[in-house]
């Protein structure tokens, strides 16, 4: 005979076999205790519906009338599920071995009916139902419930699944189309050295006065001594100004391109323009003026401790790099040491502090406004640079081709590490304070890896190794690039 009662905590309807009465079980849908009633009293020989027999029978032993049962659950009390029980779990589960028939669980009409598989009596009597438990089982419930808003959340596109916002987002690749010329270079090949043009142009000049040759002071005055004031084969006499208009004509063409790549909703033209000015001569100038300090250090010794001496170390350290750098009997080592921690360093700061000023002295920028005034700074670097060396190392001197190198791929070179420091910048602002762990972080976050590809461009160009010295070059560019498609990914 089955038994049919009711869970005082979730109101659902269960039944059991009459052998399991008195019993105090977990209920199998929200595992509050549940006491199995006792079935009532049954007789085949009185009726107890019949008024007759009832009223023969005494009252100690008058069979007390129950109503049918009904479907209804209307008069079956709904308690909380936080509400506690008033019965208290029994600590030890009676011995009985049977095997509890199945908990058939009569919902109430408003829920669908549940079924339960079969239940050992030891495992009904051994279900510890402690406040631990039921905390567990409503956070994993909790958990279940999210996990479904937690897949359909929208997840970050991969790098290689964000489209371009147009044409314009492709134009920043005409910066590798301006190191084509270098990577001609390396198959066309330099020709003859500098000192085996003087030889065949003073033989093929013989007026020239060989004693105004062997005294001149740089290579500017012995281009001066040859007839047009150039060696055969020179694009260029060594008096003319000619190399500012491919100065101006570059800075105009790499302006140009700024102005129109990457849609953008930002004004960009004054702050462009601001950057690269500022680094073609304020920022050269005082690079000029640190590197004449530090050459002309040499000789002096402070003692003391403060922030001077602090300083001054710093300069000589920087000295000792260029004379590393610049010493040809050096070999690879010290080379790459000189050119990384002296040539690097003193350029990529130069052309970084003007995209420093900008971020720390703004709201937070646009990505691409920020990159931008990196590019900018970086042509402003490159075409100053390419200024001087024309004018100290190539009128006169080479031929067309040097010019087409330095006033396009060393400008775009430039222009690609200060970009790629931009970027770095932008991600990260922390290292922007005036403090000497601002001025260390600025250096090792921002400026450590273009101040290494630097330098080890410069080495290899050196120690004639030119093949290797391109490949870094595109290895900036792709360093460059992933960065600004990184930077694109956190910006969707």
């Amino acid at each position: 005979m089955a038994i049919r009662t009711g869970c005082p905590s979730c109101g659902a309807i269960l039944k059991a076999d009459d052998r399991h009465a008195g019993r105090t079980v977990p209920c199998p849908k929200c595992q509050s205790p549940v006491t199995i009633n006792s079935p009532p009293p049954a007789s085949d020989s009185i009726d107890p519906f019949a008024s007759d027999a009832e009223d023969t029978l005494p009252a100690a032993t008058r069979p007390v009338k129950r109503p049918p049962p009904s479907d209804s659950t209307a008069d079956i009390p709904r308690r909380s599920r936080r509400e506690r029980p008033a019965d208290p779990v029994p600590d030890t589960p009676p011995a009985d071995d049977a095997v509890v028939d199945d908990w058939l669980t009569e919902s109430p009409a408003t829920e669908p009916d549940n079924s339960f598989p079969d239940l050992t009596d030891e495992e009904l009597a051994g279900e510890t139902i402690s406040p631990r438990k039921k905390k567990r089982k409503r956070v994993d419930t909790d958990a279940d419930s999210a996990a479904p808003e937690r897949s359909t959340r929208t997840k970050r596109p991969a790098l290689s699944e964000l489209p371009a916002t147009s044409w314009r987002d492709y134009l920043h690749w005409v910066l590798l189309l301006a190191l084509l010329p270098l990577g001609i270079s390396v198959v066309r090949g330099d020709g003859p050295d500098l000192e085996q043009r003087v030889v065949d142009s003073l033989q093929n000049h013989p007026e020239v006065n060989e004693a105004g040759i062997e005294s001149a002071e740089s290579l500017h005055d012995l281009a001066m001594q040859f007839p047009a004031h150039r060696l055969d084969g020179a694009f260029l006499p060594a008096d003319t100004s000619l190399h500012w208009v491919f100065a101006l004509v570059s800075a105009g063409l790499f302006l140009a391109l700024f102005m129109i790549m990457w849609p953008n909703q930002e004004s960009r033209g004054g702050a462009l323009l601001a950057s690269g000015v500022t680094t073609g001569t304020i920022g050269i100038m005082l690079l000029l003026g640190f590197q004449w300090i530090a050459f002309h250090s040499g000789g002096v010794r402070f003692r003391g401790r403060g922030i001077a001496i602090l300083l001054f170390m710093i300069i000589k350290f920087i000295a000792f790099s260029y004379v590393c750098a610049l010493d040809s009997s050096n070999g690879f080592s010290a080379s790459f040491f000189g050119f990384t921690f002296g040539v690097g360093l003193c350029e990529e700061l130069c052309k970084a502090l003007p995209v420093a000023f900008f971020v720390a002295g703004a709201p937070r920028r646009d990505f691409r406004t920020v990159c931008l005034v990196g590019l900018a700074s970086g042509v402003g670097f490159g075409v100053s640079e390419g200024i001087t060396y024309s004018s100290d190392y190539y009128n006169g001197l080479t031929d067309w081709w040097i010019y087409l190198i330095r006033f396009a791929s060393c400008v775009s070179l430039h222009a690609i590490w200060a970009g790629a420091v931009a970027l770095l910048i932008y991600r990260n602002e922390e290292h922007l304070d005036w403090s000497w762990e601002g001025a260390f972080g600025f250096v090792v976050y921002y400026l450590l890896l273009a101040m290494i590809l630097h330098g080890l461009y410069d080495t290899l160009l050196k120690q004639d190794h030119e093949v290797l010295a391109f490949l870094t070059a595109v290895g900036s560019f792709l360093w460059f690039q992933w960065l600004y498609r990184r930077a694109a990914a956190e910006a969707t």
